[in-house]
């Protein structure tokens, strides 16, 4: 796999010659990506803050956003480059509402008021556009309150109650950043070690952290579903039981190939006979960890 470099969507070349390279990709956040390389002046250059890497087959793209030149012990010059999605992007921005309104409106509302065309056209973010939202958000109806909080936030805490994705494709032919929401496609593939195409499997549940209701600022409650021992208040935000599972791909495994069969957002099975336990769940997170001996790809469900 190749990884270009860009300067806003001019092509600055080819990153090469890398130690190692994790490429993180998530499903209803915000992705990162890390490269770590004996530094070269070169290097340097072209791997500046600002600057954007970017991985063809998915149209993902990172920002640079860190540095880091050290020695080792043996004397080596080591260069650490790091960096976030395009979704981060989202971030960027502040607003508030308070209302009733379909999914479908609130998200096309965030996304055009705050990038696209805002009433302050510092605001605006040049070839920013929006994909067509898929039509099944137009039957969600929601109360939402939201008060100076980050358009990433807000987004990503809705889309990922419905097991929705979303992501800002780098079309760099078309010089456009590409706002998309997205479902997850159903998916034939199954993950388990009797199907000898996982190497490693790891499953972890919290209940430590749930929270299921919102004390509002005017001494409401965001619902009234829960009641008893399974009512936990927060003045914060709700926070579901941490439960995962996350398993790392046999990448040599002819079975269920990545990208063609499964890809992040998907909903794939994934079975472990030791716990007598079968999921079928999004894909939320892919990492990629490329380096010389091969690639690793660990993929986790939430």
């Amino acid at each position: 796999m190749e990884f270009y470099i860009f300067k806003e969507f001019e092509l600055l070349g080819v990153l090469t010659g890398f130690n190692f390279i994790s490429w993180n990709r998530s499903y209803n956040d915000v992705g990162s990506f890390e490269v770590e390389m004996i530094f070269d002046a070169e290097s340097f250059e072209l791997l500046q803050i600002g600057n954007y890497i970017y991985k063809k087959d998915t149209n993902e793209a990172c920002t640079i956003l860190e540095r880091y030149v050290h020695t080792t012990e043996g004397g080596e010059i080591i260069l650490n480059v790091k960096g976030k999605s395009l979704n981060h992007f989202l971030s960027y921005r502040v607003f508030s509402y308070t209302g009733n309104i379909s999914l479908y409106d609130f998200v096309n509302k965030a996304i055009n008021e705050n990038f696209i065309n805002p009433t302050i056209s510092n605001r605006k973010i040049n070839n920013f556009k929006m994909k067509p939202l898929p039509e099944d958000l137009k039957h969600i109806n929601l109360y939402l309150e939201y008060k100076n909080q980050e358009v990433l936030k807000a987004i990503a805490e809705q889309l990922q109650n419905i097991n929705f994705g979303f992501k800002i494709n780098f079309l760099h032919k078309e010089q456009i950043f590409e706002f998309e929401v997205y479902e997850g496609n159903k998916s034939s593939a199954i993950f388990s070690f009797e199907f000898n195409n996982i190497s490693d499997q790891e499953y972890y549940e919290d209940l430590l952290s749930e929270k299921n209701i919102v004390v509002l600022e005017n001494g409401g409650y965001s619902n009234n579903n829960f009641k008893g021992l399974n009512r936990k208040e927060t003045t914060s935000e709700i926070r579901k039981i941490d439960k995962n599972i996350e398993f790392v791909i046999v990448d040599s495994s002819k079975q269920y190939k990545y990208l063609l069969d499964w890809d992040l957002g998907d909903v794939v099975t994934t079975k472990n006979s030791l716990l007598n336990m079968s999921f079928e769940k999004n894909i939320i997170g892919i990492e990629e960890f490329t380096e010389p001996t091969g690639k690793y790809i660990t993929v986790l469900f939430d």
